[in-house]
């Protein structure tokens, strides 16, 4: 009796799936089968990778509310201008200038510089690539930042 059952309800959930898929078997078998007086491809099935996906765009000035057309909730949002910064100086303290093996030497930011010489100091919170270009006697002028830029430091007197 059991057995009767279980081939009574499989009887009748394969008929329920042939129902809900809306294709017969012989249908079945004539899928992707091209009509030769349209030649165009009848009965094709969709696949998960056919089925069209639904987008949503939530940017605050696409769309309308559908239920409050009037509604202001989703107005568009005033861009402010773009402002470069300016290039900011940086803080480079030229401590002393001294003279070693006939060469004057400058002291920049804790970094000991001879004319031609390139390297990075820290100058506050960053670091700046300088370049010195020449040392006078109580002056240096060097290169800085890209482009270049030139600048001359003093020693500063207390």
């Amino acid at each position: 009796m059991p057995t009767k059952r279980k081939a009574f309800f499989a009887q009748i959930g394969m008929t329920l799936l042939i129902i809900t898929s809306g294709k017969t078997t012989s249908q079945a078998n004539q899928v992707g089968t091209t009509n030769s007086q349209t030649s165009s491809i009848t009965n094709v099935w969709l696949t998960p990778s056919q089925i069209p996906t639904s987008v949503f765009d939530d940017a605050p000035g696409a769309g309308v509310d559908p239920f409050y057309p009037n509604s202001t909730r989703r107005g568009t949002i005033a861009k402010e201008p773009k402002t470069t910064t300016p290039v900011q100086r940086p803080r480079l303290v030229l401590s002393g200038i001294s003279f070693a093996g006939g060469k004057r030497v400058a002291t920049i930011n804790n970094r000991a510089f001879t004319e031609g010489e390139e390297m990075e100091v820290d100058a506050g919170s960053t670091r700046v690539r300088i370049k010195c270009e020449h040392i006078g006697d109580d002056y240096v002028i060097i290169t800085y930042g890209t482009p270049p830029q030139q600048m001359e430091l003093r020693i500063q007197r207390y």
